[in-house]
């Protein structure tokens, strides 16, 4: 009995001490991190240089095209527009550059082309009317509601204050009486307001004016619209 009992024993006494052992083993090992996943980055490729020289080229070769068809304003406006394109893409050709003698020669050459196709635009243009000046204005609507001149024989823009209006009238008009020409008178300051400051009428001034020159009514100091006639 007593030597069963130690054979018994040491199995269990080897089995405990073989896992303190490996206990203990993995105690003293020091824990290894995880290694850090390192990504692989591409490098980027450089940007290509940009051609301009072929790029003011193109934009030539399509204004030359156009021009060919070229018939009104707004084809001929963009002919000038795809010329201009051309000589600013020539023009960041930058200094020391191998293109720069070309993109310097063309450019001249567009300048040329660029002047054509605008002086064939504006030929195309409607003529526009000349503007009328207030005066004349005046004048071409007295000649509407007096054909024949039966009343007014001039009139004049003062120098020295351009609101004033001096009308010289006629003697069919200095024959009418008194009330007849402050109406007449009263008609004239109105169209002159209308053409010289519509907003406001008072400041439209209107002298009237003898054959001989001498003055004889219009408007009154305080307002362009208060007419009065000499007795």
């Amino acid at each position: 009995m007593g030597v069963g009992r130690v054979v018994l024993v040491a199995p269990l006494v080897l089995g405990l001490n073989g896992c303190l052992g490996l206990w203990a083993l993995n105690a003293a090992l020091p824990e290894v991190e995880d290694e850090p996943v390192v990504e692989a980055v591409a490098e980027a490729e450089p940007e290509p240089e940009t051609d301009y020289l072929q790029a003011g080229k193109e934009r030539a070769y399509n204004a030359a095209v156009m021009a060919q068809t070229a018939s009104n304003v707004e084809t001929w406006n963009l002919v000038a527009e795809r010329w201009a394109q051309a000589i600013a893409q020539l023009k960041l050709v930058p200094m020391g550059h191998p293109d720069e003698a070309e993109a310097r020669a063309k450019i001249e050459e567009y300048r040329v082309n660029l002047q054509v196709a605008t002086t064939r635009r504006d030929a195309l243009k409607p003529a526009t009317a000349p503007v009328m000046s207030e005066l004349d204005q005046f004048i071409a609507w007295v000649r509407e509601i007096d054909p024949n001149g039966t009343i007014v024989a001039g009139a004049k823009v003062r120098d020295d204050d351009p609101d004033i209006l001096e009308v010289t009238v006629t003697v069919g008009f200095l024959a009418q009486n008194k009330e007849v020409q402050r109406e007449g008178a009263a008609g004239l300051q109105r169209g002159w307001a209308l053409v010289s400051n519509p907003t406001k009428p008072d400041s439209a001034y209107l002298w009237l004016r003898t054959p001989s020159g001498k003055r004889f009514g219009g408007s009154r100091a305080i307002g362009g619209t208060l007419i009065y006639i000499d007795d």
